[in-house]
């Protein structure tokens, strides 16, 4: 997975995240667990950074 896209992507969860919808928000953090099983252990410790506040957020 490209890291162009990968950004795209948590860019995305981060916008459907902060719905106020919860069926969305609950897509989106279900979405990412996904995500996860499909890029490398490096992809994933450089996008921690962003994707921590995120689901903190949450």
């Amino acid at each position: 997975m490209s890291c162009h896209f990968l950004n795209s992507a948590f860019e995305l969860l981060k916008v459907w995240a902060s719905s106020r919808d919860l069926k969305i928000q609950i897509s989106s953090v279900e979405s990412l667990g996904q995500m996860v099983g499909l890029i490398t252990r490096t992809q994933l410790k450089a996008a921690l950074p962003r994707l921590v506040p995120t689901i903190l957020e949450l």
